[in-house]
């Protein structure tokens, strides 16, 4: 089975949208277009409210592009999931929230980026 990553924008933002589940199996899939979307820095969003599931290598995949935003101005990577998924769960329980700037919604995190750039 293919593993898709779907990649729009709204904003000006790029949003990357997984669906699914993000595991050792599809990490390559998530991996490559966060890297390529975090790259210069600039703001992204991640949308894993469409995801099932997530692992460690996700987790390590999404705090290296975090910090990969974080070179110049604080964290530009948002990341939208929603809080009684499993992805939801892990977020929680490792305490990336703290890190990285978390929202339930894409719409919620698009503001928070607005809202940084406002003020």
């Amino acid at each position: 089975m293919g593993h898709k990553v779907s990649t729009t924008e709204r904003r000006g933002i790029p949003i990357l949208a997984p669906e699914g589940e993000l595991d050792l199996a599809s990490i390559d899939a998530l991996s490559r277009p966060l890297e390529s979307a975090t790259r210069d820095g600039g703001p992204v969003v991640l949308d894993l409210t469409g995801t099932e599931f997530i692992d460690s290598m996700t987790i390590a995949a999404i705090v290296k592009a975090a910090h990969e935003t974080n070179t110049v101005r604080p964290i530009q990577l948002h990341v939208a999931v929603s809080p009684r998924t499993q992805p939801g769960r892990v977020w929680s329980i490792t305490g990336l929230a703290d890190f990285i700037p978390t929202f339930p919604s894409v719409e919620a995190a698009l503001e928070g980026l607005a809202a940084k750039r406002a003020g």
